[in-house]
Formats: structure tokens, C-alpha cells, sequence
């Protein structure tokens, strides 16, 4: 970003989320990538490595104002726009407290004891009471084998009791196990991969001799997350950029614990090929390659479900587990 440059008003922000992507955009406008702001940060005598970054611009709360500064900075943003800034995040900050403060309940009031006359309209309560509270813990029993059932079910792939889907077709794969795998466009035969040297972590097709870094599909409650093992960023996890609910949503390899934009619902499928639709939970839309394109190197996006539509049925290669060597370890 030039150094006259304006860059995106962090007074528009209202929030955390909103904070944080407006820091996006001087990222994406300062035309630097992660590499070339912690280089520039180390040139100022700070210290921000790529990972951090990462870290702080994948999540959607506040960053520590340090980071701010040393961001901006790097980015070219003038001081006097930097403080514009930190006192943005200091009133978000403020905000986001005494909202807390509000909710909070009020301390209980002293309670004296009751009268004789009170005592004697207890003593004739109690029997209604103890019914109630038996009453009560049967629903919370009840309540709680409904919900150890609905869990189980989420961690074996059967749905919970009571809830509608659609059946998968006669000869539909079953779900893979947990483990290592190279996803597989069907359509095209590429694999899932980010580009090597890159910091964006963007999805895209590409041979799947080339597929990076090592994918591994894990349960979770709502349906399955794919981890991912980068040499240099580390642990992170497959989501939609921002919890973005749009078609076109990017689709990117980051920090894991961002919510359910990192789960997805695996769909058996027959036709037009066999395999899986992978569900977004928290959008309902589709992971699929942008157009249904076979070249090598296109993008992967959130994507309008639509089984007419080539590029959203992928499969399952059993991939071996990296090394420690080949994940730093």
C-alpha cells in the first residue's frame, strides 16, 4: 500500500468481525504477501511471523493492539491513520465489556425467614413440590439419553432419531473412516491442494501427485472436518472464508476453532458419478470446483448444490500419514 494511501475506514466497524476483515482488506490492498509483511516487520525491529499473521487475520476476534500497530505498519499505513486504528479497537473492546456487564445477572437479594404463617404455606407446598422435582428430573433424564443418542449417532454417521434425510442411493459409498486422504474431484480426477510457496492457502484442483499439504478427515459433531498438516503454518483446518453464507464463499486451508464454517456433511452420491457432496454446515451449500472446470489450477469455492452441475462429487484416496520430518516435527 502506498503511503498516501487511505486504505479501507476502520470507524465503519462495529464489531470484531467486521474489525478484522477491514484488516483484510489492507492486506489485500497493500498487494504484500504474509513472507513480505513479516519481513518488513522485522526490518522495524517487530516481530510478526506468518503463522501470527495468518492467525489474526483467519479469526474473527479482536487482535492484541500490538499486533495492530506492527501490522499496519508494515502494510505502510501513515501513524496517524494507525491510531485511527487502535482507537477503534480500543472502543470495539470497550463495547464488547460492558455488553458483557449488562448480561450479567443481578446479585440476589437478601432472603429473610419466613413467618410462622409462612412456614405453615411451605410445609403445604412440598408435597406438590417434591412432585415437580421428580417430574423435572425425568424430563432431564429423558432429555439427556435424547442427546447422548443424538451424539453417538453424529460420531458413527447415523443420523439422530427423529430427523429427516434423504436416504442415500442403493450402492452410495459409505463415509470414510478417519484418516489421510487425497480428495479427488470426480469429474476431473484432480486433487484437492493449496499452491506450494504460497500464503493464501486457497483451494484449487491439481494433480494429485502435487496435492498439498497432507489432508486428514476427522468426525465432529455436525459432521467432519478436514485437517490439514502445513510444514510451515502448522496444524489448521479446511473452512469457508469469514463463515461467508454466499456462493463463491472462498474455500481455504487455516487456523482450526473459527466454528462451523470448518464443518462439513459428507453426502453419498451415485449420480452423475459415484462419491460424496461435501455440505458447508453452516451455509448448506456446496464445495465444488468454480464451473465444473477440468483445467489444472481452478479455483474451489462454495458453491450452489446442484448434481447437474460438474465439479461438486469428490472421492477418497487412502493417503499414508506424514512423517515427522516432512511436517517439521
Amino acid at each position: 500500500m502506498p503511503e498516501n494511501a487511505t486504505g479501507p475506514d476502520p470507524r465503519t466497524a462495529t464489531c470484531p468481525t467486521g474489525y478484522v476483515a477491514l484488516l483484510r482488506q489492507v492486506r489485500c490492498g497493500s498487494g504484500l504477501t504474509y513472507r513480505e509483511i513479516s519481513r518488513r516487520a522485522r526490518e522495524t525491529g517487530k516481530t510478526l511471523p506468518p503463522s501470527t499473521l495468518a492467525n489474526m487475520l483467519g479469526r474473527n476476534t479482536l487482535p492484541r493492539a500490538e499486533l495492530v500497530v506492527t501490522f499496519l505498519t508494515a502494510c505502510g499505513t501513515p501513524p496517524e491513520q494507525v491510531a485511527s486504528w487502535v482507537d477503534v479497537r480500543r472502543r470495539i473492546a470497550e463495547d464488547g465489556a460492558a455488553a458483557t456487564a449488562t448480561a450479567a445477572p443481578a446479585r440476589p437479594s437478601t432472603v429473610h425467614p419466613p413467618s410462622v404463617a409462612g412456614r405453615a404455606r411451605v410445609r403445604r407446598w412440598r408435597p406438590a413440590l417434591a412432585i415437580g422435582t421428580v417430574a423435572l428430573l425425568a424430563i432431564v433424564v429423558l432429555a439427556w439419553r435424547g442427546l447422548d443418542s443424538e451424539l453417538a449417532s453424529a460420531h458413527d454417521g447415523r443420523p439422530p432419531a427423529g430427523t429427516a434425510v434423504r436416504s442415500p442411493s442403493p450402492g452410495a459409498p459409505a463415509v470414510p473412516a478417519p484418516g489421510y486422504y487425497l480428495v479427488r474431484a470426480a469429474h476431473s480426477s484432480l486433487c484437492l491442494t493449496e499452491r506450494v510457496g504460497t500464503d493464501d492457502r486457497q483451494l484449487f484442483q491439481s494433480d494429485c501427485a502435487r496435492a498439498f499439504p497432507p489432508r486428514a478427515l476427522r468426525p465432529t459433531g455436525a459432521g467432519h472436518r478436514f485437517e490439514t498438516l502445513h510444514p510451515e503454518f502448522g496444524p489448521g483446518c479446511m473452512g469457508v472464508v469469514a463463515a461467508s453464507r454466499d456462493v463463491g464463499g472462498v474455500v481455504q486451508d487455516g487456523f482450526c476453532g473459527t466454528g462451523l464454517a470448518e464443518e462439513f456433511r459428507l453426502e453419498p452420491v451415485t449420480t452423475p458419478a459415484s462419491g460424496f457432496r461435501i455440505h458447508a454446515v453452516h451455509s448448506g451449500l456446496c464445495v465444488g470446483v468454480v464451473d465444473g472446470s477440468t483445467e489444472d489450477w481452478a479455483p474451489v469455492r462454495q458453491v450452489a448444490c446442484d448434481l447437474s452441475t460438474p465439479g461438486q462429487i469428490f472421492t477418497f484416496d487412502t493417503a499414508p500419514a506424514p512423517s515427522p520430518a516432512a511436517s517439521g516435527g
